[in-house]
């Protein structure tokens, strides 16, 4: 079996959450670390906040996925998307969990609006960089680690075939 054929494996469940938790955790320390490296914010402080907005992410996409389906139900009668909505769902979910995300840093970190706009800004474009990153990453280690798996089952069928 070829590399690019095991790629064509769906995750399971406890893998999508496994890479999930990951991508969090790796871009939550990386974000962290950026930032104190440009500004004067504590390391500490700026992961405590990458964790909070990822969580407030994951809870906003939820509840816009929810309601994004809701309206293609009332529209059409499936969540069957187009590259239209693909797009409008895109932008929908960025735009407003920027305000989110906004409102919530200028909060916590008790700053004005321009900083926080800025903050914002670098975890938008951090986020982005990294993502294309950590799922390439991501997507030929686990590549790796599905022909590796594959030629150990062969190894072990081969040698059951000699007994």
């Amino acid at each position: 079996m070829k590399p690019a054929d095991l790629q064509k494996q769906p995750k399971k469940k406890v893998e999508l959450i496994f890479s999930a938790i990951l991508y969090e955790i790796i871009g939550s320390i990386l974000a962290s670390i950026s930032l104190k490296i440009m500004s004067d914010y504590d390391a500490v402080d700026t992961f405590f906040l990458s964790i909070m907005l990822s969580f407030i992410a994951l809870f906003w996409n939820m509840i816009f996925n929810h309601l994004f389906d809701r309206y293609l139900i009332k529209k059409r009668g499936n969540i069957i998307k187009s590259t239209r909505d693909r797009i409008l769902h895109g932008i929908g979910f960025e735009a407003i969990f920027s305000i989110i995300a906004l409102v919530f840093i200028m909060v916590y970190k008790q700053i004005s609006i321009v900083d926080a706009f800025f903050m914002e800004v670098f975890f938008l474009i951090f986020f982005l960089v990294y993502t294309i990153v950590y799922t390439y990453i991501y997507d030929v280690v686990r590549g790796l680690f599905l022909a590796r798996t594959q030629r150990k089952r062969i190894t072990i069928i081969d040698v059951k075939k000699i007994e």
